[in-house]
């Protein structure tokens, strides 16, 4: 192994361990999906994310299964822009909400329902995998 492998490997052990340090650990409280329209194949999903640990952590990725793929965005004077990461302050919790940061569901597998749980694990920059079931639901209520 070169040693920059090796201090990739450790720096992303070490970010790890950062996030699991002490018991605290980064949740997922809370998260649901916005019902589409019918015949829509995009969907918001909006999280909260907490860090109690005293590093940022950045969300990189997510996955779904009703879903080709989920892009992480952030809406800036009414246009949804791509983002390559979303930073969870430390100490901190970060709120997805309509017209902000936010997750899209893209290419559905599937029509959502109301009422229905879907799964989604999101991914940090430390390769920490947070699960979070999220309802679909009609303007977050």
């Amino acid at each position: 192994m070169t040693s920059g492998r090796v201090f990739v490997v450790a720096w992303m052990f070490l970010a790890a361990v950062a996030v699991n340090a002490g018991g605290q650990e980064i949740t997922v409280p809370e998260g649901w999906i916005e019902l589409p329209a019918d015949g829509a194949t995009t969907a918001s999903v909006f999280v909260v994310v907490k860090n109690p640990t005293m590093y940022d952590v950045y969300l990189v990725s997510a996955v779904s299964e009703v879903a080709e793929k989920v892009e992480l965005r952030q809406t800036v004077e009414g246009t949804a822009k791509n983002l390559r990461e979303i930073t969870v302050p430390a100490y901190g919790s970060l709120k997805m909400k309509a017209g902000g940061v936010h997750l899209q569901l893209v290419g559905l597998e599937r029509p959502l329902k109301e009422g229905e749980t879907i799964r989604l694990t999101l991914t940090t920059d430390g390769a920490v995998k947070l699960r979070v079931q999220a309802p679909v639901r009609v303007d977050g209520k």
